[in-house]
């Protein structure tokens, strides 16, 4: 939809992105954590990504980078990922946090429980894009 929108408002000098936020601590996610039993495997893997989450205001924040950023249009009709946009402009979530990026393997050796090698793990290394799509896709 972002392509197909952003080819329409090209003519127009519009951009159009698709802006992607990480797991996002909003206060509903954070209740159904609290209500939900810490025991079980699953609540203990969504508490994790919980943790590590983004709070709202890290996607507002991409937001005002990417509407005053001035070559705008090489990003429109593309899927851009707050954590890239932070990584981009210099900026963290207002706790002070510097998110991961969720394509990184060093979020996911971090999601996992497995710290230590993730702090061997450059952030740069990551799954390729078109990977993660075939694996999301139903054949």
């Amino acid at each position: 939809m972002a392509s197909e929108c952003a080819i329409y408002l090209k003519k127009y000098n519009i951009a159009y992105v698709s802006l992607w936020p990480g797991a996002v601590r909003t206060e509903h996610v954070l209740s159904l954590q609290k209500a939900s039993d810490p025991n079980d495997e699953t609540t203990k893997m969504y508490s994790k990504l919980i943790e590590i989450g983004e709070t709202p205001e890290f996607a507002g924040k991409a937001v005002i980078h990417l509407a005053t950023d001035p070559n705008i249009m090489k990003k429109s009709g593309k899927i851009v990922l707050t954590t890239w946009i932070a990584n981009e402009f210099g900026y963290s979530d207002v706790d002070g946090r510097h998110h991961l990026n969720p394509f990184s393997i060093k979020y996911m050796l971090t999601l996992t429980g497995h710290t230590w090698l993730a702090a061997l793990m450059p952030e740069f290394v990551r799954f390729p894009m078109w990977l993660m799509a075939v694996m999301n896709h139903h054949f």
